[in-house]
This record gives C-alpha cells, structure tokens and sequence, in this order.
C-alpha cells in the first residue's frame, strides 16, 4: 500500500477560541492518541492535507505522520469532521498503528463486469454490502476490493466466504459467512406491475351491466305498476259517485 507522510505541529490546547484561531490561520485541528503514546494535540496545514485525504476519503488508508518537534509513527485517520456548508475540513483524528499488531477497518467493495443472469436472462443485479469490515496487519491492509461479477447468473448470490477466498488468509472478512454481498434476482416489481395493469380493451363484465340494468327496469316496472293501480283505483270511485 502506497503510504503518504503528513506533517504536523503540536497545538496548544485551551479554549475554543483556540481551536477558531487554528482554523483562521488555514490550518486543522487535530488530535493523535492510542499505541503505546499519550493524547497530542496537533494543527496541520489544510491546503496540503485535504488533497492527501482524498476525494473518497477513505479511513483505511495508512500515513507516515510526522510531528514537528515530537514524534514520527505510523498512523491512520479514524474520524474526520467537515463543515456542512462549506466543505471544509475542520477536525481530524489519528490513531497510532504498530506494524505487528491487527487493525480492524472498512473495506469498498467494488464489482467489474456485467453479469449473464442480468445480459442473459433479464434478472436485476443488487448490491447487498457497499463496503465489509476486515481485520489483518497493516503491511496487508488493501486500498480495496475489485471483485468480476460477469459469470453470476439468475438468483445467483456472491457471499462473504466466495470473499474471502478472493482475499486469501491474510485479511479476515469479520461477517457471517453465508453473508450476500452481491446477488442476481428475477425482477419481481415488473412481474406484479405486469398482473395488476389492466388489460388493453377490457370491459366491464357484462352481468354488472345486466344487473345494473335489470335493476333500473324493475324499479320501472314497479312505479307503472303502482301507477296503474292508482288509476284504476280512483276509476272506481268515480263510478260509485255517479
């Protein structure tokens, strides 16, 4: 692994204002603890640390860390914080590593290739896991993981233990080995969509539309009836008064 060195000053530690001081003069704040040392409190350039970070900044990435006036070790960042607005850095954490002692950090998972169950037979590609947590030794530690996905077929799944055996004994996957990372599966949302769309054309069943109708005419049939009733009925009445 490429290792860069990032060079730093030891920082006074006070009041808050402190820390703005820091930063208005273009620099971090940042700390350095674990390993055998004490806590440190560093400042470090910000125009020359920000391009060694990264775009990805990734955590897993060893440095040779350099502190003027003090000491040089081998070191990896643990947590960065960045200001919401402005994307600028404004705190950095280091932790000392010894060579001969395992790291447990994050790893990408990456994918290459297009995979037949999805060129072939139409199914759909998922990413499960983005990124597996590893433990091994820092002259082990991989920048990233590239895994060729082209011979995955239909309802086919790549776990951790097909993994692991791709990384080999010196870096340990910390998951269950039945784990999916990537898998191929049938497109289920197109096949219910496909059942529950109307079908072009379709009518409505014609004994609602009977039924419907048979109703209206009985509901006719009735008030004629009752009418012609009535008249009959007062026909009668007529008749009784001459």
């Amino acid at each position: 692994m490429e290792r860069v060195t990032i060079e730093a000053e030891i920082r006074t530690t006070g009041t808050y204002d402190d820390v703005r001081k820091v930063r208005k003069a273009g620099k971090v704040a940042g700390v350095l603890y674990g390993g055998k040392g004490g806590s440190v409190a560093l400042q470090l350039v910000s125009r020359s640390l920000v391009p060694v970070l990264g775009v990805q900044r990734k955590h897993n990435r060893l440095f040779q860390l350099t502190v003027k006036g003090g000491e040089s070790t081998l070191a990896m960042v643990v947590e960065e914080q960045w200001h919401p607005l402005k994307s600028t850095l404004t705190h950095i954490d280091f932790k000392r590593v010894s060579m001969d002692q395992k790291i447990h950090v994050p790893l990408s998972v990456l994918h290459t290739g297009l995979p037949e169950g999805v060129k072939l037979q139409g199914g759909v590609f998922e990413v499960v896991m983005h990124e597996v947590n590893i433990e091994c030794l820092p002259a082990d530690l991989p920048d990233e993981l590239t895994v060729d996905v082209t011979s995955l077929g239909l309802n086919q799944a790549l776990r951790i233990a097909d993994i692991q055996k791709l990384v080999g004994d010196k870096v340990k996957l910390l998951h269950d080995s039945h784990a999916v990372v990537f898998h191929i599966v049938s497109p289920r949302a197109e096949e219910v969509a496909a059942v529950v769309a109307p079908v072009e054309g379709a009518v409505e069943p014609e004994v609602l539309k009977k039924g419907k109708g048979e109703a209206e005419g009985a509901e006719g049939g009735d008030a004629k009836a009752k009418g012609g009733d009535a008249k009959a009925g007062d026909a009668k009445k007529d008749t009784k008064k001459k």
